[in-house]
């Protein structure tokens, strides 16, 4: 039968000296200073690039909303295609015959 395994740190047989979390704390705060200006100029950057990116944006999201709306418009006009054939053929053949040269107009 295989060993159970358990979620505690393999070789230590005792508690580390120093409590992580504070561990952490005490470095965060100390090292804050230090990092405030990188944090600071990472989050103009990306304000930067957001307020840049908003016009391409739109653009493809009108790009977008055109042509679903072209796609609705073909799928909804081609079953109206057969009447719109049979009608333009009517009309070329009434157009060059002679009693419509007869009535100008």
């Amino acid at each position: 039968m295989a060993r159970l395994t358990s979620s505690s740190r393999p070789n230590f047989w005792r508690p580390p000296r120093v409590n992580r979390i504070m561990f952490c704390l005490f470095f965060g705060i100390l090292f804050f200073p230090l990092l405030l200006p990188f944090l600071i100029l990472r989050f103009i950057l990306k304000l930067v690039f957001g307020l840049l990116m908003i016009p391409f944006v739109l653009m493809m999201v009108l790009f977008a909303v055109a042509m679903a709306v072209l796609g609705v418009m073909f799928a909804l006009a081609m079953p109206l295609l057969p009447f719109v054939l049979i009608a333009l053929a009517i009309w070329a053949i009434t157009r060059h015959s002679r009693a419509a040269t007869l009535y100008p107009g």
